[in-house]
């Protein structure tokens, strides 16, 4: 066979192959839009996904086009001017070059025309909700102090501005160099003496001098621009407009624009002039001037007139820059009082703060998870968070805090992990598992709320199964035909210890697959070849995916950012996800820039997750999500009304987002001021409490979230052994604000001065919804007359204290019976601040399988005095002479068995750890005593004065006999 045949015959196999991978190409991605279709209308946002969609494809072939056509069209153009007679001999290349750019004169424009199409295009496909806010935008109503331009300018309007100047810069230098390459290709640049030059040389430089000219317009017009671009700039001391700004930069930029314009002017002379030295002159005078003016010039404002008098010539900007931050935050109506917290203790002290101790939390969130999982795993392949939510429940008619849990499968646990275990039987969790935040057993365990499975407890009848959740990240394939037995695993007991049921998915959500060509459609979108082959998927299958409740509001709202940490409720007889949205931006004007995942991080984040990192000067709770665990749905309703960035994308979404009038009572029972919100606001108040120009400067009163010394500490060891570390998180529970008349579900959290460990300032927020003050910012600055110790400090002299070391001395480098250190509370009490902290101690699981901690002792600490008890009761009245003045409202059960590791016996003639606490409790008295004897002694009363040191030696008698001494 000859060599020409073969070469024939082989001829029509790449096309085929090529005409293939289209084809493939084509299906991939029609398969992966028509899914993401199907899932929208799975959820009932069918218009997010269309909107998107028409948005991107517009952007992508308007960008496409622009670049393209001002690519294409200047090297057409290009090649049109070219010279009519073909010089040859100059080069080699050149003479190749010109061959082939005649020859395929289309193929040679469009391909790099479609290139830098391409990736105009797809750069602009990330856009495309800028630009859809920036089309529906709206007022803010607040006017920048400088331009006197609304807020929303700076938001919606810059970026886009700022983006299209750079796409357009960008276009026209890709056709300058596109359109020189041509002219040097065809020989309308080259250089040397040849017959007609002239002519043809003069239209090339028109052709590029006017595409200089146009360029340096735009660059003109970027430097008009960017002097509104002073007020989002991170400066020198913070974000916004400083002094040289405003006199020495802002000129800069407007003389830089008017030279460029001139500039600009030259080149377009430069065509008719025939001589290239004057505009090139006049380039190189532009870059000479803005050396000059735009970096020499501020300098030297900046070195020689405004360091020497920064505090004077800054102090209006700095103004500025305050108040923008704090309206940006939402801080700015933030209330500081001044507290002269006392530290001395007498009996009785908390009886004003009696409706407050029972919301004093003992069960940490982010300890007790082992226990939880031990006495509500029920089977080793469910599951609850590292970390666990608090949330409140009306339980015999009294709201009540809450450590809940939702339980859920999780699927790296199961036994055995084929794929109908992991996508048709093991599809779902099931149940809330709630306790009480103050209460615990006789053994140191929760006191359970709701447990077991089936779901039983004080909640009210729900729906528990728990098909979307946090541990939901692969695909799960239900339904069955009529007939069919149930094959969904549900629980592992069922009614009456009848064994193991089965249950079929009755829920709205997911996308119907019973036909075959959606099957294949999942198949190629999940690369999974058993979703075609399974005789499990039926007529009335249906597949649900992206099950996480981050996922779920991620996809229907992309304009939001969600908070790190979302938490399950019993809402209306179901069991939902409430996840908190964010409306931000990076362009509010004059605002301090602060990164989002710094400002959020903290001792637990390594358990709830971080943030993104992502820059922002302007933060909203806009939007409370809904996510329903059993069948998915989502719920988006407008929680900030009047937000514009909302405003904006509830035009662009009709539809999606409900109004705030449309929650439910029992849904607005359960929401609270979100995390995230709480933390950046905290770390902005570290130095935007203070509102005076001067002080702000100076830093002379700047404060830091302190360390969370229990994180860094463990029993055995000093606080101060360990004073860096992450900062330490906010805590959710029920404080009564000094004044107020009740107590109030709150968020809470301490700040520290700079570079010290003593108290600054206590800040809570309300985070209770139903309440008329929802989100009142509250802080209480400590007196300067005083030092009020710190959580370092505090859990220092904790662990220094005998009575302390005494009780926890057989817990102490026990191996299973390690004890550990659960969150240090701060509560404004008694006039003063009161410390309080559980302590855990490892237990052995009763079925044998493990250790869990379980709560033991509870340390408290108010001004210099110390207490620790097997209950809260106990160590508040230790430290308040015998009595706290209010009962904790603990469950009055046996006190906290002692370990089951053997001990050595106590010896006779030495005080037990309990005798030694009485006789503290009782010098503890005897010293009050004293001071109300001095006091009688100074007024003359004499009886008065022996009455009381009667009862002093009393006392002190008593202590000693405690003690063993004759």
């Amino acid at each position: 066979m000859s060599v020409a045949s073969r070469i024939t015959r082989r001829g029509p196999l790449v096309p085929t192959v090529l005409v293939i991978a289209a084809l493939v190409a084509a299906f991939t991605i029609f398969a992966e839009l028509w899914t993401q279709k199907l899932w929208f209308d799975s959820v009932a946002f069918p218009q997010v996904f269309t909107t998107q969609l028409l948005a991107q494809v517009l952007l992508f072939f308007v960008f496409f086009l622009l670049m393209g056509g001002i690519v294409g069209l200047n090297m057409w153009i290009a090649y049109r001017l070219r010279p009519t007679t073909r010089r040859t001999g100059q080069s080699a290349v050149l003479d190749r070059y010109r061959d082939l750019l005649e020859s395929r004169v289309l193929l040679a424009i469009l391909v790099p025309s479609v290139f830098f199409g391409m990736v105009a295009g797809i750069s602009a496909l990330s856009q495309s909700m800028d630009y859809l806010a920036w089309w529906n935008r709206t007022p803010f109503g607040v006017t920048d102090p400088y331009f006197g331009l609304d807020v929303g300018f700076y938001v919606f309007e810059y970026p886009i501005w700022q983006d299209l100047l750079s796409f357009i810069l960008g276009a026209l230098f890709f056709g300058l160099v596109a359109a020189a390459a041509v002219h040097f290709a065809v020989g309308g640049i080259a250089s040397g003496r040849v017959r007609g030059r002239g002519v043809r040389d003069n239209a090339a430089r028109i052709h590029l001098s006017v595409l200089a000219g146009l360029m340096l317009i735009a660059y003109g017009l970027q430097n008009l621009l960017d002097r509104y671009g002073f007020l989002l700039n991170q400066g020198t001391l913070f974000t916004g407009m400083h002094y040289t700004d405003a006199h020495a930069r802002l000129t800069a930029k407007l003389v830089m624009a008017v030279i460029a314009f001139l500039c600009a002017g030259l080149f377009f002379a430069n065509g008719f002039l025939r001589r290239w030295t004057l505009a090139v002159t006049g380039l190189v005078l532009m870059v000479v001037s803005g050396l000059i003016i735009g970096l020499v010039y501020p300098l030297i404002v900046q070195s020689f007139q405004v360091k020497p008098n920064e505090p004077d010539l800054e102090r209006p900007y700095i103004q500025a820059h305050i108040d923008a931050t704090r309206q940006a935050y939402d801080i700015d109506h933030t209330e500081v009082t001044q507290y002269d917290a006392v530290t001395q203790v007498r009996p009785g002290q908390l009886k004003e703060d009696a409706a407050a101790l029972p919301g004093i939390r003992l069960m940490d969130p982010a300890v007790v998870a082992p226990t939880f999982e031990n006495q509500q795993q029920l089977r080793g392949y469910y599951t609850f968070p590292e970390a666990l939510d608090v949330d409140r429940y009306i339980i015999d008619g009294t709201e009540t805090d809450a450590v809940v849990a939702a339980r859920e499968i999780d699927y790296q646990k199961l036994p055995d992990q084929n794929w109908n275990n992991l996508h048709t039987v093991y599809t779902h969790g099931y149940g809330m598992v709630a306790a009480y935040g103050n209460r615990r057993s006789s053994s140191g365990d929760p006191v359970w709320i709701e447990k077991n499975l089936p779901p039983e407890g004080a909640l009210p009848d729900y729906e528990g199964r728990i098909y979307f959740g946090e541990y939901a990240t692969t695909f799960a394939i239900v339904g069955r035909e009529t007939g069919q037995p149930a094959i969904e695993f549900d629980s592992p007991g069922g009614v009456q210890e009848a064994g193991e049921v089965n249950n079929t998915y009755a829920g709205a959500g997911g996308v119907p697959m019973g036909d075959l060509f959606t099957r294949l459609l999942y198949s190629a979108h999940f690369m999974d070849l058993n979703i075609l082959l399974s005789d499990r998927v039926n007529s009335q299958s249906k597949i649900l995916y992206d099950r996480t409740p981050k996922e779920r509001v991620a996809q229907v709202a992309p304009w939001l950012t969600l908070d790190s940490n979302v938490y399950p409720a019993v809402v209306d007889n179901r069991l939902v996800w409430i996840v908190d949205g964010y409306t931000t931006s990076r362009n509010y004007p004059g605002s301090q820039v602060q990164s989002l995942q710094d400002t959020t991080n903290d001792a637990q984040s390594n358990l709830v997750g971080t943030q993104q990192d992502l820059p922002i000067n302007y933060l909203r709770n806009s939007v409370k999500a809904v996510v329903d665990a059993s069948d998915g749905t989502v719920d988006l309703y407008a929680w900030q009304e009047a937000d514009p960035i909302l405003n904006a994308y509830q035009k662009a979404f009709p539809g999606t987002v409900r109004p705030r009038s449309e929650i439910t009572p029992d849904l607005m029972a359960h929401l609270r001021y979100p995390e995230d919100l709480f933390k950046v606001q905290r770390q902005v108040l570290t130095r935007y409490h203070m509102t005076d120009p001067n002080s702000w400067f100076q830093k002379s009163d700047l404060w830091q979230v302190p360390p969370d010394p229990t994180t860094q500490t463990t029993p055995g060891q000093t606080a101060e052994a360990t004073k860096a570390g992450p900062a330490e998180p906010p805590y959710y529970l029920s404080i009564k604000w000094p004044g107020d008349e009740a107590p109030v579900f709150s968020q809470t959290a301490v700040f520290v001065p700079n570079g010290r460990a003593n108290l600054a300032s206590y800040l809570s927020v309300v985070a209770e919804a139903t309440s008329p003050d929802y989100g009142r910012l509250r802080v209480l600055r400590m007196s300067d007359t005083q030092q009020i110790a710190g959580p370092g400090q505090t859990l220092n002299a904790m662990t220094t204290d005998q009575k302390f070391a005494d009780e926890l001395r057989s817990y102490l480098n026990q191996g299973s019976a390690a004890a550990r250190y659960g969150n240090l509370l701060t509560l404004p009490m008694g006039s003063g601040l009161l410390y309080v902290m559980p302590i855990y101690t490892t237990r052995e699981a009763s079925t044998g399988t493990g250790t869990y901690p379980a709560l033991r002792f509870v340390a408290v600490r108010f001004g210099e005095h110390v207490g620790i008890g097997n209950t809260l009761q106990e160590a508040l009245d230790q430290v308040f002479v015998g009595d706290a003045g209010a009962e904790t409202g603990e469950d009055p059960g046996e006190a906290p068995t002692e370990p089951t590791e053997p001990t050595e016996p106590n010896n006779p003639t030495e005080p037990t750890a309990a005798d030694r606490q009485a006789a503290v409790v009782l010098m503890q008295k005897a010293e009050v005593a004293f001071d109300a004897a001095d006091e009688a002694l100074r007024k003359g009363d004499l009886a008065g004065y022996q009455t009381q040191i009667a009862a002093a030696k009393a006392a002190v008698a008593e202590a000693l006999s405690k003690l063993g001494a004759r």
